[in-house]
């Protein structure tokens, strides 16, 4: 029984004192700070993108059913999901560590769970995307791949996604 009394003793002491050495952000020095102004020099930039994925997004629905159609329809296919998808990773690592950064401003919180909606559409709106994309035998996307410039560039990753059939 004392030894379970000594441990609490002990776990709260050290609570107390872990407690006491927390620093309120502004208290860290900005050398030991993620500087985030790569991705994005302000908030208004990021919600700039965020307007620009949620308007580009509809862009994707053109190439739906047409990925076979050709090496240019898929290069440019492609292309634009690369387009897209970086944007979505932009958006979402900024407004999460944005959000980590101190979890009690809403505001970055609230920008987080934007940025996850903007995944989450994207991601419906590409559903089609790699079942087409498996439907391409193995010698026609070889003979696309080959007879197409620029779609030789990703040719590890349509081969990674023939694999995966």
């Amino acid at each position: 029984m004392s030894r379970l009394i000594l441990t609490l003793l002990l776990v709260s002491t050290l609570s107390v004192a872990f407690a006491q050495e927390a620093k309120e952000r502004s208290e860290i020095p900005d050398e030991l700070k993620w500087d985030l102004t790569s991705m994005y020099a302000s908030d208004e930039a990021w919600e700039a993108d965020f307007e620009k994925l949620q308007t580009k997004i509809p862009e994707i629905d053109q190439y739906k059913g047409r990925l076979a159609e050709s090496g240019e329809t898929l290069l440019a296919a492609i292309e634009k999901l690369e387009e897209l998808s970086l944007i979505a990773d932009n958006l979402y690592v900024y407004a999460g560590l944005k959000s980590y950064e101190d979890q009690r401003v809403s505001e970055y919180s609230g920008m987080f769970s934007r940025a996850r909606s903007g995944y989450a559409a994207l991601s419906e709106a590409t559903a089609f995307f790699s079942p087409e994309l498996l439907a391409i035998s193995d010698t026609d996307l070889a003979a696309m791949v080959d007879a197409t410039e620029g779609l030789h560039m990703y040719r590890h990753y349509l081969d990674q996604a023939a694999r995966d059939r």
